[in-house]
């Protein structure tokens, strides 16, 4: 494609394209956006096109040079529609949603075609309409005509719900396009027809809307039940190890003949475990006498890390509760120990 201005406007305000009228600067062509005299170029090397004379073309005259070709665009719709050969694509819209349960998208698509005449409107600009009508939906409808990508139409004037469609046209023409034939020709091949919007006058996609909620629903009921059945199996699970504790203790106390409970025999109590993840010690149990200690003296052990690379607390310092003396001293073992007594003594690193 060659992006060349092959088309101008003659001293009457026609479009003239540069393979219709004399060569060079006797055509009487003039620019659609400065209005300055144009030059018909039709030599042998490079391809027909008008030019400014002198070069004084602006930026913006491209601009005017995409204008003519949606004046174009428009001329070939109106064609189309006479010819009865104006055959709307099918209409293609999503059903979708997307929760933490289910994530999903299902396009919906149908046809739909124009009845009756076209309304056409003079001078729209572009992001006005260039004709209304009516769809076999019974839907109202309206055609713009852009050049390029599509950008916003404007949907202002326009009935509520109304159907709308985009005629878009290459900005360019096929190397070698010089008369209007052969840019109808071009036009035919390349301009295409996208769908804006179109209401859902069949209830399609309502439809494929209430079926993929339905799944949506039926999602989140398996999931609510898988949750519920993983909490009750795990309420089982805690209740037969509590039953078995319980069970175990009694046994245990009725065992003992002073009705106290060693460490040992609180171990031996308690049930195996009922997964291959061992269980974590409780830190804040407490035992009546740990063997070879003196009464009244338990310990608890704390896992210590490290702060600003310094250790905050040595692993392995014990506070042992004398009895007898009033007084505690410290020994290194391998946790911090936590007297029992009115005081609470920890060793620092």
């Amino acid at each position: 494609m060659a992006a060349v201005m092959i088309m101008a406007y003659d001293a009457l305000g026609e479009i003239r394209f540069v393979g219709d009228v004399t060569k060079g600067a006797g055509c009487g062509c003039f620019c659609p956006t400065c209005k300055s005299p144009l030059v018909a170029k039709q030599g042998n090397e490079y391809e027909w096109h008008f030019a400014h004379e002198a070069s004084q073309e602006r930026p913006e005259c491209a601009v005017g040079a995409e204008n003519l070709a949606r004046s174009l665009g428009i001329e070939h719709l109106r064609q189309l529609h006479a010819r009865g050969a104006l055959v709307l694509p099918l209409y293609t819209t999503n059903a979708s949603v997307s929760t933490l349960w289910l994530s999903r998208s299902q396009p919906v698509t149908w046809g739909a075609q124009l009845v009756g005449a076209l309304t056409w409107r003079d001078a729209p600009t572009k992001a006005q309409p260039v004709a209304t009508g009516m769809l076999e939906t019974g839907a109202p409808m309206a055609f713009f005509v852009q050049v390029g990508g599509m950008s916003s139409p404007s949907l202002d004037d326009l009935p509520e719900d109304c159907a709308y469609a985009t005629l878009v046209v290459v900005p360019s023409w096929p190397r070698g396009t010089r008369t209007r034939q052969e840019a109808m020709a071009a036009l035919t091949q390349t301009a295409q027809i996208y769908w804006g919007y179109q209401p859902d006058s069949y209830g399609m996609r309502a439809s494929a809307q209430r079926e993929i909620e339905a799944m949506e629903r039926r999602a989140r009921e398996i999931a609510a039940e898988n949750e519920r059945q993983r909490a009750l199996a795990a309420g089982m699970r805690w209740a037969a190890m509590a039953k078995a504790r319980s069970h175990n203790l009694a046994a245990a106390l009725q065992a003992s003949p002073h009705g106290a409970i060693t460490p040992a025999q609180n171990e031996a109590a308690a049930p195996p475990p009922m997964s291959r993840v061992p269980a974590k010690t409780d830190p804040e149990a407490r035992f009546p006498q740990y063997p070879g200690h003196a009464p009244g003296c338990n310990f608890q052990y704390f896992r210590l890390g490290l702060r600003g690379g310094v250790g905050v607390l040595r692993t392995g310092q014990r506070v042992r509760h004398a009895a007898r003396q009033g007084a505690c001293r410290r020994q290194t073992t391998e946790g911090l120990g936590h007297c029992a007594g009115a005081r609470t003594h920890r060793g620092l690193g």
